[in-house]
């Protein structure tokens, strides 16, 4: 961005805000272009000239391709700007990955106010190089992290009848939120629950007194994630009490579905077919991915494309 003689400033911690004014200064409209950098805690094991140089730490989601599109179209936009109607602020947002999530905080702190529209990309290896691929209508999923704890008592397990045993709180918790997740809702409501990790005991003899489960639940629609939280909550407190135990449910993350405008999602197909044509126009159908673009999408008017 210096190279290139843009303006910019940190945000969110490791973020960065550049700007581009468009032809004159004082413009009232103004775009946002939002690409994420973070990577993922993963040893990168390709042999490829642009592999992670660091260790334990790998852009395994596109985030680096995200960057380098961004930075290539900060090239070609401060090359036209003179002739921009508009300003144009480019987001590399951070944590998007994280449990506090980069566009979350930049919708919260100000940055969007000033915005007219906003766009976002994200690779995919399900197509090729030059495609334009969008979803008619809301896209991903609202993406729900959480912790449950189980605390019981610990015992020596010849006399197991001393204690509170935490893992079977647990195991019988996941059963009933399995059964909740398959049974509870229309067979035909996109939803899903995965419970990820799971720890707690120190040896074999010992009944367990405390056990901590990291999952997550999709859904396509606000008052599934309503009723799954809920019932998550639910099933956590009441398993550890009929146990003798105490169960805490939190969440440690909640990323919304990304809003579509119709408007701005017909400039996009509009602009494809001007410049490369209908056979590069693609529409996939929504999937359970979550994506932290959904905040800036329920501030103003936005598009997500791939």
């Amino acid at each position: 961005l210096d190279a290139l003689g843009i303006e910019h400033r940190p945000i969110a911690q490791t973020g960065i805000l550049a700007r581009i004014e468009g032809r004159r200064g004082n413009l009232k409209r103004c775009v946002v272009l939002r690409a994420d950098i973070d990577a993922l805690p993963i040893n990168e094991l390709n042999d490829i000239d642009f592999c992670s140089e660091r260790n334990g730490v790998m852009h395994a989601c596109g985030h680096d391709a995200h960057t380098a599109i961004l930075l290539g179209a900060a090239r070609v936009l401060k090359r036209l700007e003179k002739k921009l109607p508009c300003r144009v602020k480019l987001l590399f947002t951070p944590a998007e990955e994280y449990i506090t999530p980069g566009c979350k905080e930049l919708a919260e702190n100000g940055v969007m106010d000033d915005v007219d529209f906003a766009v976002g990309i994200h690779v995919d290896t399900d197509f090729h190089v030059g495609d334009i691929v969008s979803v008619i209508g809301p896209s991903h999923s609202n993406s729900m992290g959480f912790k449950v704890r189980f605390y019981g008592l610990s015992a020596h397990a010849a006399s197991q009848q001393k204690g509170k045993d935490a893992i079977l709180m647990a195991v019988e918790a996941i059963t009933a939120m399995e059964f909740m997740a398959a049974k509870e809702l229309k067979v035909n409501d996109a939803r899903l629950l995965n419970i990820g990790s799971i720890h707690g005991g120190k040896t074999n003899n010992v009944v367990c007194d405390y056990v901590e489960i990291f999952g997550s639940s999709r859904a396509q629609e606000d008052a599934i994630t309503e009723h799954m939280t809920r019932r998550l909550k639910e099933i956590t407190e009441s398993v550890a009490a009929a146990m003798g135990g105490r169960g805490e449910f939190e969440v440690t993350k909640l990323l919304p579905y990304v809003i579509h405008h119709p408007s701005v999602g017909g400039q996009l197909r509009k602009t494809g077919h001007r410049l490369l044509g209908d056979d590069y126009l693609l529409v996939k159908p929504r999937k359970m991915g979550g994506e932290d673009f959904g905040f800036l999408s329920r501030k103003k008017p936005s598009v997500f494309f791939r």
